[in-house]
């Protein structure tokens, strides 16, 4: 039985077919690589090349290196382990062929949608799609499936021929270099605020280029200051964002406010909306019976990047990434500047990092600080620090001009505060570890409150509640396993626990009260433009929010983290995923089997999704 099995196995081992067909296959992969190129070149009709060398140097090389890349990833992870196991011909060409074909046809299709309405495909998207599309795309794959058919047998022709072996070699050194060459200027430009390079990754699919800012930083590879150098930038970013924008949709038109007031804006990260009681929360607790308290807020992200994009900009998630690649400013602050408002920029946490409020909300305020350092390395230290940094710019400001005050805790989310607060929540010795970090929380949760309700006592000790609107709320919630499922922290899930938030507003003129219908952060900056800065246009115009006083609730928000999205709705929450799967959850966040998914809502989300970008 032994000398039976000896000789199969060695045969196996020995096959004549396998080396060549690894040839082929490399050879067939690189050339299906290339055609998705050609059909990529679709993805640039909306593209306005860099006029600088290294802008169009990685242009180009992203672009070549990155559809080249996903095509041997493809043989790699697929095709060549099934060819080391399997090494038949008759079995690896047509799968080959029919793997190419795919890849295709799913290039040619997604670059359609991409051209049409700037955003890629999923199969949230292929869900709506007529069956005109479809019809095309099987055609297509016909097309394809014949072509490469015929590229097949003349790369088996090819590959065998002396000296192919030496040239594959040079070609894949040319591609691994090409696409170091990507991330190390990737790398590069996002750290020096290069927009020419950083705007272009929202144009490939599945496209993640290498970014390491804090590493540059620490090295003194990157300048901060320098490269943020406020009158480049801005006339750089001005460029890029007219060439690809429609933001605002209409010039925005002001009437001249009867008061300029002050604003502040209290950000605590990761302050859940049932955290505030009397318990944790009390001196917000107190300010709150003299403010506006909306008890059915969300935030439109799951984390720190997307909350505060939504708070800023009102704008869906999936504009993200391409607002920060060309550090396109929101309205609103662009507005506060115009009106000459002193900025007072205080984050715990650094800037750069994960929000990335240096290339985004606050890509052109002079000087800006990065990251709070302080003696003591943790979160309620900088906390600290902040507070008393707000409080003495608040005394030296020039006492003529409106202010706008950002201060941004972050001593919840990372469960930290000073070691006198630690009896605040006795320990329980018999509590899980889920319910030891909930109470790490809530006792962070409770610090953070005096210090919010130190910074309030000074704004009505310099008598400036009277013409200052006051916002608190947090960027995010934070779960510890609330709905038994495993989701914890933030970022995980998109259930209430991570979502929904706080929002106070203290508001000069309006008395106080609550309000129960669902308003989000999107509502913000369409309220302070209208209500605050005398903008006159709709507020369509300039984000997807309407005024957070006057309604009407939300029937549907679209909400992100860092790698996927998530279209809300009263009673379900649609999630996309990376790669194209989505899933549907009940409000307790249980898968729902019988899907249903709302077309109509989700055409007006992908719309909403795509309207701010010119066709």
């Amino acid at each position: 039985m032994t000398s039976g099995v000896g000789p199969s196995f060695k045969n196996w081992l020995k096959s004549p077919e396998r080396k060549p067909l690894i040839q082929w296959g490399s050879w067939f992969f690189f050339f299906t690589g290339l055609i998705q190129v050609i059909i990529g070149l679709r993805y640039l009709s909306t593209y306005t090349f860099p006029q600088d060398a290294i802008g169009l140097i990685y242009t180009i090389s992203a672009f070549f290196s990155h559809f080249i890349f996903i095509s041997y990833l493809v043989w790699i992870v697929f095709i060549l382990p099934l060819t080391i196991i399997i090494p038949k011909q008759k079995w690896i060409v047509p799968l080959s062929v029919l793997t190419s074909s795919l890849i295709l046809s799913a290039t040619l299709l997604d670059s359609l949608v991409f051209g049409d309405n700037r955003f890629h495909m999923s199969t949230l998207i292929m869900s709506i799609l007529g069956m005109k599309t479809w019809l095309f795309g099987l055609v297509y794959l016909f097309i394809f499936f014949a072509f490469t058919t015929f590229l097949s047998g003349r790369v088996l022709a090819f590959a065998g021929k002396p000296g192919k072996r030496l040239c594959g070699y040079f070609i894949s050194v040319i591609c691994v270099l090409l696409l170091l060459l990507t991330h190390a200027i990737h790398i590069w430009a996002d750290a020096n605020y290069y927009t020419p390079v950083t705007r272009f990754t929202t144009y490939l699919p599945l496209y993640y280029p290498a970014t390491a800012k804090r590493f540059m930083m620490k090295h003194g590879l990157a300048s901060i200051n320098q490269n943020r150098d406020e009158k480049k930038l801005n006339d750089l970013n001005d460029k890029h964002a007219k060439e690809s924008l429609l933001y605002p949709i209409n010039p925005l038109e002001y009437k001249t406010p009867e008061h300029g007031l002050n604003i502040c804006v209290i950000v605590i990260d990761a302050l859940r909306a049932d955290a505030f009681t009397e318990a944790l929360t009390p001196n917000l607790l107190e300010f709150s019976k003299h403010a506006v308290v909306f008890k059915n807020h969300y935030s439109g992200g799951n984390s720190s990047r997307m909350g505060a994009f939504s708070l800023f900009y009102g704008l869906p998630s999936t504009y993200w990434q391409y607002f920060e690649g060309i550090s396109k400013t929101p309205v609103l602050i662009d507005r506060l500047q115009k009106e000459n408002y002193q900025f007072g920029i205080f984050g715990s946490a650094p800037l750069y990092r994960p929000t990335s409020l240096d290339r985004t909300v606050f890509a052109n305020i002079h000087d800006l600080r990065m990251e709070t350092t302080c003696d003591i390395d943790a979160s309620y230290a900088r906390d600290i620090k902040i507070t008393e940094e707000w409080m003495s710019w608040l005394g030296d400001r020039d006492k003529k001009q409106p202010f706008f005050g950002f201060l941004f805790f972050d001593a919840p989310t990372a469960k930290s505060y000073p070691p006198e607060y630690e009896s605040r929540f006795p320990e329980d010795g018999n509590a899980s570890k889920i319910e030891k970090k909930y109470r790490r929380y809530k006792t962070a949760v409770c610090f953070d409150d005096d210090l919010a309700g130190k910074v309030l006592r000074d704004l009505e000790e310099r008598n400036l509640l009277n013409n200052t609107i006051v916002i608190i709320t947090a960027d995010h919630g934070e779960e510890f396993d609330d709905n038994e499922m495993g989701y914890a922290g933030h970022g995980s899930s998109y259930s209430r626990f991570q979502l929904k938030v706080p929002m106070i507003i203290s508001w000069p003129g309006r008395e106080a009260r609550q309000i129960e219908r669902r308003t989000s952060h999107n509502d913000i900056p369409a309220t302070l433009l209208t209500e605050a800065l005398g903008c006159t246009n709709p507020a369509s115009d300039f984000c997807s929010g309407t005024d957070i006083f006057k309604g009407p609730e939300w029937e549907w928000m679209i909400s992100g983290s860092y790698y996927n999205f998530a279209i809300l709705e009263p009673d379900q929450i649609t999630i996309s995923y990376p790669g194209g799967y989505f899933e549907i959850r009940d409000n307790a966040y249980a898968v729902i089997s019988n899907k249903h998914l709302n077309r109509k809502v989700l055409r007006e989300a992908l719309n909403e999704s795509g309207r701010f970008y010119k066709k």
